[in-house]
């Protein structure tokens, strides 16, 4: 009985790693980025991220894993590269340009071709098997700044565009306000025509009214704007400007009650017939 348990498990153990094995994904490349035929890569910071299926992380395989990673121009010329593993993300790794290279030198409008090879090896110990190409094209600065131009000054152009047509809308709309037909509104509103004007004519002295308050509202903000100004520039300005306030209307009544003292004193005197009192008092010439 013991022997047959033995046998018993043995075989079941053999079935399960055999089964393992079987269903065990093999590696492979899932998705890159950019990817393959990508034609506007930057020529800053170039460099191609690659997503497998399994672990890549081996500390064992790391060192045989960097050759097998290698960037070439469209000539053949061969890039200096580096490779970053993520460890935030299972699978994921960075073939990235060797900035610290001196030989270093990615030029613009060029196709660039990652192969990586075959004998890359996974954490599992398993090889992909297969080289696998991906290219990329690097942008045209040239054209794209070219572009960039253009398109600004297509916006430019359609802004001044847009904002002459709103004004020339708003200045046609300010036009038919201003000019109405009081025979026409007469007929379709059934008033007659006097009430029509009269009402027009009240319209527009109000409306010119709003904009003699607006103005003179502005122009008191402007000289109270004008008025700190001084006071920052010279603080004496202040006192006498309040000196000054109180003194004009003072100065003003005292005027105005002269001249109409004046005037009533001349009045008078005209109604008596002088307007010397002085001399009609005086005395009479010897004979």
């Amino acid at each position: 009985m013991k022997k047959t348990g033995v046998i018993l498990s043995l075989t079941i153990l053999i079935v399960l790693c055999a089964a393992s094995f079987c269903f065990a994904e093999p590696l492979k490349l899932e998705d890159t980025y950019p990817r393959d035929g990508y034609g506007n890569a930057a020529i800053d910071n170039f460099g191609i991220k690659l997503y497998f299926n399994q672990d890549v992380i081996n500390k064992e395989n790391e060192e045989a894993n960097k050759k097998c990673f290698v960037v070439k121009d469209d000539k053949g010329k061969k890039v200096p590269t580096m490779v970053i593993y993520s460890d935030k993300e299972e699978g994921m790794l960075m073939v990235l340009a060797d900035m610290t290279s001196k030989d270093l030198k990615i030029k613009q409008d060029c196709e660039y071709t990652l192969t990586v090879s075959g004998d890359f090896t996974a954490a599992s110990g398993e090889t992909l098997g297969e080289d696998v190409n991906i290219k990329i094209k690097t942008l045209n600065q040239a054209k794209a700044s070219k572009i960039n131009v253009i398109m600004m000054v297509v916006m430019m152009v359609g802004m001044i565009f847009f904002g002459r047509q709103t004004d020339k809308k708003q200045e046609e709309k300010k036009q038919a306000d201003e000019k109405v037909n009081p025979y026409k509104v007469a007929k379709e509103t059934g008033k007659s025509v006097e009430e029509i004007v009269e009402a027009e004519n009240k319209k527009k002295e109000k409306k010119a009214a709003a904009e003699a308050k607006k103005a003179k509202k502005e122009a008191e903000y402007e000289d109270d704007d004008d008025e700190e100004e001084e006071i920052q520039e010279n603080p004496y300005a202040k006192h006498v400007k309040q000196r000054a306030r109180a003194v004009r209307p003072s100065e003003n009544s005292y005027v105005a009650k002269r001249d109409a003292d004046r005037k009533r004193k001349e009045a008078a005197m005209r109604s008596r017939g002088t307007t010397h009192p002085k001399k009609s008092g005086g005395k009479k010439k010897k004979k």
